[in-house]
């Protein structure tokens, strides 16, 4: 699977990277397009203006080209005519003529200044007097004169011409130069732009490809991993109902160990109440038969009528003594059913109630003092306010009661004077009694057992194990908490108890 998703991430990789590639190719391309499109419209422009330009020139030397012929036109109409009327207006047709050439040639000069022009606008000038005195002589009708001035000119209205030609050749020379700078420009153009179109088309295909092939190997990395994710999902599958199997064994087996525990506890609590109910038990029946024994004997000799005053008083002092054994011993068989009933204390009746554990506790060490007077040891209540519960009340006063037993009868043994500390602490909605003493404390061997039911340290002077026992189911069956142990030989002994503030009910 994870070489899987690496291949897959690989191809990404490189698709992605060859299409930003080919993108940026692309986007290249359509500048240059575009470019080459402005530069081909802004060429033509260019083109357009250089031929208006020229277009103008032309029409320049033209306009000089045929003023010099309309001038050549009217001088010799004007020396062909006779009468004086034709004389007349071929001689207005001359002076139009002549101003239309210098207008023309001035024109020229605005269009075109250079050498050829400017000795063409030289010759005219210098020719414009003989013009004149040409249109004098000829409305005068002095031909002679007039055809001598055009034979004396001849060379210089050839010059003329050939310069108007010259220029005409070179306008012509120009059109040609633009119109193939045009063409090749335009054709350079064209074929950058065809470049670029099929570029363009060409990166296209490839990025069409390399999409349609990124496409069609997703498509089979897609298929591949349903194909694995299926294998992997029937696979989960299968151990899940392999987990759930494994999870119903483990719950039958925790069954069967929850009732083996239940049953294991239930044997040792069975035998310890047997075993400690066995001795006070066995005492009163041991007594019983010898008190039945001399009562018999004692009636025996009443029956015969030998009884005397010593039998009788004998009889009286055992029967005293065995009655004395009796009721010792059926006391502890007592108190021992006593203490083993708290043990199991089911509180179903009782319901949680709201009081301040503070005044409470400070109740319960009052109504020690009587017992707690008659030993030099103290005890502290650490709390500066009240600490507000909803719990079961009832349960408290056994429990501190307890705890304070059990430090009075085995933490301060040898101890002339101990030392008890109740601290009550409220972190977020968990209440902490912390209980300490500083008593001769318990060994690490032994500080595991010590909540076990009958385990005691004193067996055989009225301690039957029971005290702890108690206070563990107290605080972990009726207020749903936690108790710990701490403790180091001949410094203290502490149990940290927490539970809620508010129990359910």
């Amino acid at each position: 699977m994870p070489k899987m998703f690496s291949k897959l991430r690989s191809q990404f990789f490189l698709t992605k990277s060859i299409f930003i590639i080919c993108i940026f190719f692309l986007i290249m391309c359509i500048v240059l397009g575009t470019s080459t499109a402005f530069t081909l419209i802004k060429l033509n422009h260019a083109m357009q203006i250089k031929f208006n330009q020229s277009q103008k020139q032309s029409e320049v030397i033209f306009s000089a080209y045929k003023s010099v012929n309309q001038l050549e036109s009217a001088l010799i109409k004007l020396i062909a005519v006779s009468k004086p009327i034709d004389i007349r207006t071929a001689a207005i047709s001359s002076i139009k003529a002549n101003s239309f050439l210098d207008e023309a040639i001035q024109n020229l000069q605005e269009q075109l200044n250079n050498n050829t022009v400017n000795n063409l606008a030289k010759n005219l000038i210098e020719l414009k007097p003989q013009r004149m005195k040409i249109i004098k002589f000829g409305k005068k009708n002095k031909d002679d004169l007039a055809f001598l001035i055009i034979k004396q000119i001849e060379p210089q209205v050839n010059d003329i011409a050939k310069n108007l030609d010259l220029l005409i050749q070179k306008d012509k020379l120009k059109i040609s130069n633009l119109l193939l700078q045009f063409e090749t420009q335009t054709l350079q153009t064209l074929q950058t732009l065809g470049l670029i179109i099929i570029a363009t088309i060409v990166l296209l295909f490839i990025i069409n490809h390399f999409l349609r092939s990124a496409k069609l190997e997703l498509k089979k990395l897609n298929q591949n991993l349903e194909m694995k994710v299926k294998k992997r999902t029937q696979q989960l599958e299968d151990s899940n109902h392999e987990i759930q199997h494994t999870i119903d064994k483990l719950k039958k087996t925790k069954n069967k160990l929850v009732e083996s525990e239940k049953m294991a506890s239930l044997v040792d609590l069975v035998t310890g109440v047997a075993h400690e109910i066995n001795t006070p038990i066995g005492i009163c029946i041991s007594s019983a038969t010898h008190w039945q024994d001399q009562t018999n004997y004692f009636s025996s000799l009443y029956s015969s009528g030998v009884l005397q005053k010593k039998d009788f008083e004998k009889y009286i002092v055992d029967a005293n003594e065995t009655a004395t054994l009796l009721n010792s011993n059926l006391s502890k068989a007592a108190n021992l059913i006593s203490s083993f009933k708290e043990v199991a204390v089911d509180p179903k009746n009782e319901l949680p109630t709201e009081f301040d554990l503070n005044f409470y506790i400070k109740g319960i060490i009052l109504s020690l003092k009587p017992e707690l007077n008659k030993t030099p040891h103290l005890i502290e209540l650490i709390c500066k306010e009240e600490v507000m519960v909803t719990s079961m009340q009832s349960t408290f006063s056994p429990m501190i009661s307890h705890l304070i037993s059990n430090s009075l009868t085995h933490a301060f043994d040898g101890i002339e004077s101990g030392r008890i500390t109740l601290e009550l602490k409220k972190e977020s909605k968990i209440i902490q009694i912390i209980y300490t003493d500083n008593g001769i404390g318990i060994s690490k061997e032994n500080i595991h057992k010590i909540f076990d039911p009958f385990y005691t340290t004193k067996r055989g002077s009225d301690c039957y194990g029971l005290g702890l026992c108690i206070i563990y189911n107290l605080i972990t069956h009726t207020l749903n908490g936690t108790i710990k142990c701490s403790s180091e030989l001949d410094r203290y002994t502490k149990f940290v108890i927490e539970f809620p503030q508010k129990l359910l009910s």
